[in-house]
């Protein structure tokens, strides 16, 4: 018999079965976000119309932007919402694709351990040396530790989604109900 599988016999894992909650690094980012923005309008604010500035807000909201950016990774990779180009993948199979994207999900892994890893011993470095940041005094090993958090976030849900992925029972679907 001639089977047909289709793209919708591989379980999505990124997409959630049961309406979901806010993930904790969604609300982290959502709130760097609003403090940012409430931030940056004071300054505008306090710039035109009163002639003062805050030396500490553009600092503020570069560092902010720096932690939602890599803790925000971590949402990004829960959704599926990463920049990929799949015109090739596309092609195979419901089940190669499958093992495609567990590969894919191994190597994003190995490359989110080893960045974190790496940024890790630059924190220390930075904590170390005991340098702080210009404006608002904070130490800078702070700001820095948002990319090992950003790696660790993401690393964890890679193998959230790589689990599910692989706990997903496989059906191939036929064209005319056949085996």
């Amino acid at each position: 018999m001639n089977t047909v599988e289709t793209a919708s016999s591989v379980p999505d894992a990124t997409v959630p079965t049961q309406r979901q909650r806010y993930a904790p690094e969604e609300v982290l980012t959502a709130c760097a976000l609003i403090i940012m923005v409430i931030t940056l309008f004071a300054q505008v604010i306090a710039r035109y119309f009163f002639s003062a500035s805050f030396t500490w807000s553009e600092e503020l909201s570069r560092y902010l932007f720096v932690w939602l950016v890599f803790v925000g990774l971590g949402s990004v990779t829960l959704r599926g919402e990463h920049v990929i180009v799949d015109a090739a993948i596309s092609r195979f199979s419901p089940r190669v694709r499958r093992g495609l994207s567990q590969m894919t999900y191994g190597v994003l892994l190995l490359t989110n351990i080893l960045i974190g890893l790496a940024a890790a011993f630059m924190v220390y470095t930075l904590f170390d040396l005991g340098q702080s940041s210009p404006a608002m005094g904070i130490p800078m090993w702070i700001i820095y530790l948002s990319l090992p958090a950003g790696m660790t976030v993401a690393s964890l849900r890679l193998i959230q989604i790589s689990v599910k992925l692989w706990r997903t029972p496989y059906e191939a679907k036929t064209e005319e109900g056949g085996q």
